[in-house]
């Protein structure tokens, strides 16, 4: 996913963790260090969150540029949080922000941060694949099916990939690593709880229940639609094949 020639004039790319490399840490090389004191990184995480820490705006737009260059599947949004700032007690580390344990901690809520910014594209993308069905509603309550079977089988496609990817395919849920980490997974969950994941989630999944028996309901009226169509036609058949034997 990320190759380092696109940005590797000015920044040095680190694994965050040596048996993992789903967590990407990027430091400024020696010659663009000014401040020795100010932390100026990001971290790219597998999902295509990056999260950014005590850099400028023009870094940023730099960086982000760079990494446009790498993207694929897209998602046409931009989430962002803004007007938001956290701050974490480095005293254990004599204010050294650059010690591993710093960095670690600083990962470990990072994650949490992209964990949320992953559910609010997830948001936007059932808002949007949800809001034809107000229409659908409408034209049920004036007893008409608006859609085509190929419409229907279309619609459960679409909430069966967007639910496969919240419940089975998204790394920045996983917690499996900070299983022996305890320390580090109690920053995860300081983001993951701030940005009220947890509820995001549930209310997430029962939206999609609602979408997808919608459809269910539709599917069903274009199948005994469809049934009692053949059933016409067969019956109108019959009644043809006798007409000729009684002549």
């Amino acid at each position: 996913m990320v190759s380092p020639k696109h940005w590797s004039f000015r920044a040095a790319l680190y694994f965050v963790f040596s048996e993992s490399d789903e967590g990407l840490h990027f430091v400024p090389k020696k010659e663009y260090i000014i401040d020795q004191d100010a932390l100026r990184e990001f971290f790219v995480f597998v999902d295509g969150v990056v999260v950014f820490w005590d850099m400028e705006k023009c870094e940023v737009i730099l960086f982000v540029k760079a990494l446009l260059l790498l993207q694929f599947h897209s998602f046409k949004e931009k989430s962002h949080v803004s007007k938001n700032r956290f701050y974490l007690d480095t005293s254990r580390y004599n204010g050294d922000l650059k010690s591993s344990g710093s960095i670690l901690e600083r990962y470990a809520f990072s994650h949490g941060m992209g964990a949320s910014v992953k559910i609010g594209i997830w948001e936007a993308q059932l808002s949007e694949q949800a809001e034809p069905l107000a229409l659908t509603t409408k034209a049920l309550s004036k007893g008409v099916i608006p859609w085509k079977r190929k419409e229907a089988l279309q619609k459960t496609g679409q909430f069966a990939t967007l639910r496969h990817s919240i419940n089975l395919n998204c790394d920045l849920l996983d917690t499996d690593f900070y299983w022996e980490r305890e320390n580090l997974e109690t920053f995860y969950y300081m983001a993951f709880h701030h940005f009220s994941v947890p509820k995001r989630l549930k209310l997430l999944n029962s939206r999609l229940d609602y979408c997808e028996q919608l459809v269910r309901i539709v599917d069903g009226m274009l199948c005994d639609r469809h049934v009692r169509f053949i059933l016409v036609a067969e019956s109108f058949r019959n009644e043809g094949v006798n007409s000729m034997d009684t002549i």
